[in-house]
């Protein structure tokens, strides 16, 4: 009797009866989930042994959201335009973050102006979205060597934290072009080292729970992967502007440093990072101009000598999964590039990691060949850590005491979600199921000329809750609103998980 209530045979595209009458078969692949996993056992490294109770623990997300001036029909020719669409990728952008609710989220690539409200201010839509769940922010644009930024649209950093998680201290911009500049020893020097317009942002938070402080860095290096020894550079000024703002709030200030360093593991970027020095001899050390010297840094070396940086930082990924993910960035032609860009560092001596969140698989992702898609908005994913402070001694049950937890209502994770749920109102709790989440991907540069559409014609305009209707390149319009999970159930074959 059972059996006759179930679908006959192209009756339903999720299961079948088997032939044999006994058996339920999915149609598709069972959806992968994403979940926050603890440390893989025998790891070795800077890790929590422990369960960390949650008012001393805190989640970070580092996610390069891919700028509007660079998702180009012409940079991702074999995405869907729909797709490509910034408002069909702000809204899967938004929910992503939403569905995890994490307590900082730095975001690199995020397109800003220089005042409110102009042309191309996707900055100003983010920031008002996440606003209205309570979270405040820094931001910070490009800037040249001369310390001037553009008058247009262009790429930024910012850094968001949930108030009632963190309160704001302090922040400082570092503007990498003109401290490059400073540094270099001569001009041809300071031409080539401060040409590039990167900029990181350093926001210092007060933990309210525990009274502690926590340095949120972030940062996205040139992606000049020809000249390594640029990035190195980049990477290295980063960390000596951070190691000042750490300094001035005392040694128990914890640093984490996120971003997009377009830099892979094994890199003189990654080495410089993790083990505080990389030596002349190394390959990204050598710069491929005649006649120029790598810019100085005083105590910490340069113009010949080995860089070196005061801040002693690992890897959260590395320190709980044993390794760094396979994959951050996953692009088609004409780039056709897959690997580890991103990372989320921190200090040991003052943080520990207690869990990450797993990133999708290969055959979810290459569901859709490549990345940005349906389901990820961004050519990059994104990355999440679960921290607690390293030690817990009098001082800190003594700060704890003083900062009395704001109340929070908390919605129950999804089934088969790993996660810590939504930090919602009341009034959100029925947005929940809504909330999905995805990936990104991003190549820094200047504004981009070419057309968003082939042959001149417009792209389709993806509505909340509009209709499914033709397109411009003739597939159906999308509706992120309507999109299923792609991240905590990221699927790897169905489009109705």
């Amino acid at each position: 009797r059972v059996v006759e209530l179930l679908p006959r045979a192209g009756e339903s595209p999720l299961v079948r009866v088997s032939s044999c009458g006994r058996f339920v078969e999915r149609l598709e692949a069972t959806p992968e989930v994403r979940q926050m996993v603890p440390p893989v056992p025998g790891v070795s490294g800077p890790r929590a042994e422990a369960p960390v109770p949650d008012e001393s623990a805190f989640t970070v997300m580092t996610y390069n959201v891919l700028a509007d001036m660079l998702c180009t029909c012409e940079q991702f020719p074999g995405v869907a335009v729909e797709v490509l669409d910034w408002r069909y990728r702000r809204a899967l952008i938004v929910k992503e973050v939403l569905f995890h609710c994490p307590d900082v989220c730095c975001l690199q690539e995020l397109q800003g102006t220089p005042a409110a409200g102009m042309d191309g201010d996707h900055r100003g839509e983010v920031a008002r979205a996440l606003a209205a769940r309570g979270y405040d922010h820094r931001y910070v644009r490009k800037v040249k060597r001369d310390g001037t930024s553009w008058a247009h649209a262009q790429i930024g950093n910012a850094v968001f934290w949930r108030a009632a998680a963190f309160e704001y201290v302090e922040h400082d911009d570092i503007c990498l072009a003109p401290l490059l500049n400073s540094a270099s020893v001569d001009e041809p020097s300071a031409a080539h080292f401060g040409r590039g317009a990167q900029v990181g942002l350093a926001v210092v938070l007060r933990h309210s729970a525990t009274g502690r402080v926590v340095v949120a860095v972030t940062t996205h290096l040139s992606c000049n992967f020809q000249e390594p020894c640029t990035q190195i550079a980049q990477v290295q000024a980063v960390l000596i502007e951070a190691s000042k703002v750490a300094a001035r709030h005392g040694p128990r200030a914890g640093v984490v440093l996120c971003g997009d360093f377009n830099s892979m593991p094994g890199s003189g970027v990654y080495e410089l990072v993790t083990s505080g020095v990389v030596l002349p001899t190394h390959p990204h050390m050598h710069i491929n101009a005649a006649g120029l010297t790598m810019p100085a840094f005083g105590d910490h070396g340069g113009a010949g000598r080995a860089l070196s940086h005061p801040l002693r930082l690992a890897s959260a990924y590395n320190a709980v999964l044993g390794q760094e993910p396979l994959f951050t960035n996953f692009t088609g032609p004409p780039s056709s590039f897959v690997g580890t860009l991103d990372y989320v560092f921190f200090q040991p001596s003052c943080l520990r990691p207690t869990h990450v969140l797993t990133l999708p698989s290969e055959d979810t992702v290459r569901k859709e060949r490549c990345l940005p898609s349906s389901r990820f908005p961004s050519d990059h994913l994104p990355l999440l850590t679960r921290f607690a402070f390293a030690d817990a001694g009098p001082e800190a049950a003594a700060a704890r005491a003083a900062h009395e937890p704001v109340p929070r209502i908390q919605v129950p994770p999804v089934p088969g979600h790993g996660g810590a749920g939504l930090d919602l109102g009341a009034e959100g709790a029925e947005e929940a199921e809504d909330m999905l989440i995805s990936p990104k991907r991003s190549r820094d540069g200047e504004l981009l000329k070419g057309a968003r559409v082939a042959n001149g014609a417009s792209p389709a305009t993806p509505a909340q809750g509009a209709s499914t209707e033709g397109s411009a390149n003739g597939s159906p319009a999308l509706d992120p609103s309507a999109a299923p999970f792609p991240f905590h159930a990221a699927v790897s074959g169905s489009q109705g998980d």
